[in-house]
């Protein structure tokens, strides 16, 4: 007897003359002749997923445990090949990676509060609202959509509705989560996170909770939701969100302020993985997981990991900023932010089972990131 497959595509009618590859696509435009480059996840190089990654219509794949129990199916609308600016909207190794790691150590985020950064189509999101008090998946709302005004959603039944509405990331964001927790979407809620905002009240050090200025929007933190971030949040999720540097730059820019939270007069969390700063502070824990992705630079003659490589001496910028700043000029942080390093730990995963049916390369990591206090300043 086969395998119940793990993935299954609910996509119908993709051409048949196409050839996925695992990680880039051409893309043929037959109007004008013209080829577009685009890229796509090996998570979606599956038999399920049909023969051709280029349709544009949204799939809808099932994400199951293979050896859990009981076993766990989440139903995930998303889309195959797209340009590198909406690769959120494709599901990626890394969310898989993540979401192996909620199971393997639920104890890390049961009854947490939880933002997930970059959550895309929100698989990790979902996997961890099973576990978790509260999970915020955010994500930009500036991607580009889902759909355009000809593409069609694919349902259960294999039946095909036309929809003249695009689809925005948030959206499908949105639409997976519903569909997913039912009635309970109260413990998964999605929000625009922008890491450009300079205004967004996530990235404020001493300011009191505060709405964001967006009255046509759905998806603005409120009041309450910074309230509760501030005080309660102490895990934040990162998956495969290594890949531009553009977005790595704002990313780890952000990390101090996101990374630090006060102490309430409850006290600290009362767990083990939370970096305790001071009597004042301590360190949330973010849990990143990314691919490195290797190419041979001939400049330099040797094998790199671009991303991976910017992403580190970003980080190591950071650091060297926040060492060297003075009272008088804090640069992106308040002079009064406390002197802290950000810490990056390579979680080894050898051991930790997979449930879910993804190729786990070497290449595949997951990181905790912390902040801890500068040595300087200890001494």
């Amino acid at each position: 007897m086969g395998k119940e497959p793990s993935q299954e595509s609910e996509e119908v009618g993709v051409d048949s003359d196409a050839h996925p590859q695992p990680k880039r696509a051409k893309v043929e435009e037959n109007d004008d002749e013209r080829e577009d480059e685009g890229v796509l996840s090996s998570v979606h190089v599956h038999p399920t997923n049909g023969t051709s990654p280029l349709g544009k219509a949204l799939r809808v794949t099932h994400f199951s445990t293979t050896i859990h129990k009981p076993r766990i199916t989440y139903r995930i609308h998303h889309r195959m090949a797209t340009a590198i600016e909406a690769v959120g909207l494709q599901v990626w190794p890394g969310a898989l990676l993540l979401m192996d790691y909620i199971l393997w150590k639920k104890q890390e985020f049961e009854s947490r509060v939880v933002v997930e950064i970059g959550a895309g189509t929100g698989l990790a999101s979902i996997a961890c609202a099973s576990v978790a008090r509260k999970v915020f998946a955010t994500d930009i709302a500036k991607l580009a959509s889902a759909d355009s005004t000809n593409d069609s959603l694919i349902h259960s039944d294999g039946g095909n509705e036309s929809t003249m509405e695009s689809l925005g990331i948030l959206d499908l964001l949105s639409k997976n989560v519903a569909e997913n927790l039912g009635s309970d979407t109260s413990v998964c809620v999605v929000r625009e996170l922008d890491l450009v905002d300079d205004a967004c009240p996530l990235f404020q050090f001493r300011k009191g909770p505060k709405e964001i200025d967006s009255p046509d929007s759905g998806f603005a933190f409120s009041s309450s939701d910074i309230h509760q971030f501030d005080s309660d949040c102490t895990v934040l999720l990162g998956a495969d969100i290594i890949y531009m540097d553009f977005v790595t730059f704002h990313f780890v820019r952000r990390l101090p302020v996101l990374l630090l939270k006060r102490v309430s007069a409850k006290g600290s969390a009362s767990s083990e993985k939370i970096s305790r700063l001071s009597e004042e502070w301590e360190s949330r824990i973010l849990y990143l997981s990314l691919e490195r992705r290797i190419h041979f630079s001939k400049d330099e003659c040797r094998i790199t990991a671009p991303a991976w490589d910017f992403f580190t001496r970003t980080v190591e910028a950071i650091n060297l900023d926040m060492a060297g700043r003075v009272a008088e000029d804090g640069g992106d942080l308040d002079p009064l932010f406390p002197r802290v390093q950000i810490k990056l730990e390579q979680v080894i995963v050898d051991g930790m089972p997979q449930y879910f049916e993804y190729e786990r390369v070497k290449e595949l990591e997951l990181w905790r990131v912390y902040l801890v206090q500068d040595a300087l300043q200890e001494k």
